[in-house]
């Protein structure tokens, strides 16, 4: 696999990738009237003994996924955001890039952060305010050489944002190190978040600009991914805070009333690596954790088989009703597990009838880092 999701891309200039007007910029030299938080320890302005920058802006972990955003960013589209960044100690820190940020009754928006000690860079979308970095540690990218990341030592970064995609550069202002795709949501705030806890990370000159396009098109994807190996099509229903009896014991997709309220099945499908991310549907904030989801598999022959998953969450499976086992969590949803031995996930033994057959999941969501899995029916 892949350690550095732009190797082996082939990168075209595009004059669409011209910077145009600007839309924000902050220098820290007044105030934070441009941003927008609620808890006021995680922003501050503070003084430094640099004379490169003497006003900077201090983002203090505070045990929360809160960010700070940009006022009004939800207004804007095609942007590219750039700053400078430093991580003045040598505790567990990040400068998490916070875009398509939305919270109507849940928190969800995509980031990609920088982590200091350790230099990396990792892609950690966040649903119901839930990290969900292990559902793609394809992306895990080392930073090195010229682009690594010391106690400090300034450094600069940039993020072209268009749409669900972001271009995520550091040091090289010319090659992203991450491109990607994959965040639901194409609309929504930009800002920055700390790591939950740690230590700071001080920001400056930070300005957002309009863009046409992106800098650098790609000619081919630098993961090959396997989607069409996988259980795409999916149902879901829920979320619930226990266990409903009557959508276990149920052969087909009904809708569920209790206390006077109609829970139906709605349409669910996996992403475009195969992924199903049940995050989306699964609550992270509350206790309305559980969640089933069903597919319909079509058999040609009465057969046994083995329905295999990669997953970050407890399952419970069905097969036509009949409850057929567990599925362990473990600490990485791999998307090549069923290639790639060394993240293979676990599987069950199950029995298909010939004709259709339907597959019910329960996810045990609420678990840190993500909630998801791929899904895969052995040959």
């Amino acid at each position: 696999m892949n350690k550095i999701p732009i190797t082996g891309i082939l990168f075209l200039m595009l004059s669409s990738g011209i910077y145009g007007q600007e839309l924000f910029h902050d220098d820290f030299e007044a105030d934070l009237g441009q941003w927008e938080y609620q808890e006021p320890g995680i922003a501050q302005i503070i003084e430094t003994a640099d004379i490169a920058h003497r006003s900077v802006l201090q983002l203090t972990p505070n045990k929360s996924a809160e960010s700070v955003l940009i006022k009004g960013s939800d207004t804007w589209k095609n942007v590219v955001i750039e700053g400078q960044a430093l991580f003045p100690t040598d505790q567990h820190d990040y400068l998490g890039l916070v875009y398509n940020y939305q919270e109507n009754d849940r928190t969800d928006f995509g980031c990609i952060y920088i982590k200091g000690k350790g230099s990396y860079i990792r892609v950690n979308p966040h649903r119901d305010g839930n990290a969900s970095r292990a559902l793609y540690e394809e992306y895990k990218t080392p930073l090195a050489e010229n682009a690594a990341i010391k106690v400090n030592q300034w450094f600069s970064f940039k993020a072209e944002i268009i749409g669900s995609e972001c271009h995520f550069y550091v040091a090289d202002m010319d090659r992203p190190k991450v491109i990607f795709k994959y965040f639901e949501y194409s609309k929504g705030k930009i800002g920055f978040k700390p790591r939950l806890v740690g230590g700071e990370v001080w920001l400056d000159d930070i300005s957002v600009k309009q863009i046409e396009g992106f800098s650098y098109a790609t000619a081919s994807d630098a993961i090959t991914y396997h989607r069409d190996t996988m259980i795409n099509d999916w149902n879901a229903l829920g979320p619930f805070s226990t266990r409903i009896a009557e959508a276990e014991k149920s052969k087909e997709d009904v809708p569920i009333v209790m206390d006077g309220q109609e829970y139906a099945w709605s349409d669910v499908t996996t992403d475009p690596r195969g992924c199903l991310v049940a995050g989306k549907v699964c609550r992270y904030a509350t206790d309305e954790k559980l969640a089933y989801f069903s597919t319909e598999i079509d058999s040609e022959k009465q057969t046994q088989t083995e329905i295999q998953f990669s997953s970050l969450n407890t399952l419970h499976v069905w097969v036509n009703s009949t409850y057929v086992g567990v599925i362990e969590k473990q600490r990485h949803a791999w998307f090549d597990a069923f290639q790639e031995e060394a993240h293979a996930g676990n599987g069950l033994p199950i029995a298909l009838q010939k004709g259709k057959n339907r597959i019910l999941v329960l996810v045990e969501g609420g678990n840190y880092s993500g909630d998801g899995f791929y899904a895969h029916m052995k040959n």
